[in-house]
């Protein structure tokens, strides 16, 4: 069974809030089509960073919506750019969408400064997703795979220092 064709309720964690999956249901469907066929650095399926990330940050709805949908805009597919944009406008989090898209030719530093001058709420998000990064587990299999595992532990930690020092972190 393709990972697209679950619900919400058989994805998410037991303790999700009641209600939650019903309300984000589709942003996590629309996360599973973006990252359809795609691998992590480990060669797992990307969409399990995605929903780890997305699900980390319940019970707040619009976190967890950004933490599924941080990466469909610069990894999706170009047919399903209008429904992540719509799926973040009904959110409420289209701004902080733009601003977890990394620009073409944007230096990661810049990135990350951007993120952490902005938006505590985008902020949170990018820590829940470099913290899934530097999961153990993950560094481990991208290592196997031939991953520079020493310059990713660099550049997500100091990424991390970057929006601990000048976001608020709750």
């Amino acid at each position: 069974m393709e990972i697209a064709e679950h619900t919400a309720e058989q994805i998410l964690p037991s303790d999700v809030v009641p209600g939650a999956a019903a309300e984000i249901a589709d942003v996590i469907t629309l996360a599973a089509l973006a990252h359809r066929g795609q691998l992590d650095k480990g060669g797992k399926p990307y969409f399990f960073h995605v929903l780890r990330v997305g699900s980390s940050l319940l019970p707040h709805i619009p976190s967890a919506v950004l933490g599924y949908l941080h990466d469909a805009r610069e990894d999706g597919p170009d047919d399903l750019q209008n429904c992540v944009t719509a799926a973040a406008r009904k959110h409420g989090v289209l701004v902080e969408l733009a601003l977890l898209t990394r620009r073409k030719g944007e230096p990661y530093g810049l990135y990350i400064w951007r993120i952490a001058q902005a938006s505590p709420v985008a902020a949170r998000v990018k820590l829940a997703d470099l913290d899934d990064n530097l999961r153990p587990e993950r560094l481990a299999a991208a290592a196997d795979r031939g991953a520079d595992v020493a310059r990713l532990i660099r550049k997500y930690t100091a990424a991390r220092q970057t929006l601990t020092a000048r976001a608020p972190v709750y």
